[in-house]
Order: structure tokens, then C-alpha cells, then sequence
């Protein structure tokens, strides 16, 4: 898609939120999606503190739904501090896992 051509999808569907725009990668999938294993758009994406992929949704997701799957991620954070307060290495990379 060209800018212009998302500017006006943008336009016509009032997507407010940011949207950003993937380089084109080696084969035929762009970067961004080649790297986290996506399978189209829009994709949402949740990793861990430690970069891992833990959710992968494929269309659209509610708010309840969303925010429920932060909220786990934040809980598993709070108890992995509190049991082991060791630090976190957050430059590893994606591991593909897709799971919550």
C-alpha cells in the first residue's frame, strides 16, 4: 500500500491510532512480520518483559479481551519479581511462543 493509499484508508475508516508502516524484508512478508511469525493484519502482538511472544491474535480483539491479557502479563510479572528477584535480559529475541 503507498502512503497515499493508507492515508486515505486511514481517513476512511477514522483509525485513529498509530499505525506504523514495515520495511519490505528479504522474501515476501515485510520485516515486522516475518520476525514475529505474523500471518496477516492486523495483528496484535503482547510480549513478555523478556521480548517472548506470549500473544498473537489475528483480527480484532475486544477491549475485555485485550485488557484481561494485560492484566495477566502484569500479574505473572508481579509474582515472578516478588519469587525471584533476579534481573530481567530484555534484549533476547522473539521466540515464536504464542501461548498466554
Amino acid at each position: 500500500m503507498t502512503p497515499v493509499s493508507l492515508k486515505a484508508f486511514l481517513h476512511e475508516y477514522r483509525i485513529t491510532f498509530p499505525v506504523g508502516v514495515d520495511r519490505q524484508g528479504v522474501g515476501q512478508l515485510p520485516n515486522t512480520m516475518s520476525r514475529f511469525r505474523m500471518r496477516g493484519t492486523p495483528s496484535l502482538v503482547l510480549l513478555d518483559q523478556s521480548g517472548r511472544i506470549v500473544v498473537h491474535h489475528l483480527g480484532q480483539v475486544s477491549e475485555l479481551q485485550l485488557g484481561s491479557e494485560i492484566g495477566s502479563l502484569l500479574t505473572r510479572r508481579a509474582a515472578s519479581v516478588t519469587s525471584n528477584p533476579a534481573t530481567v535480559n530484555q534484549n533476547e529475541g522473539a521466540s515464536g511462543s504464542c501461548n498466554v
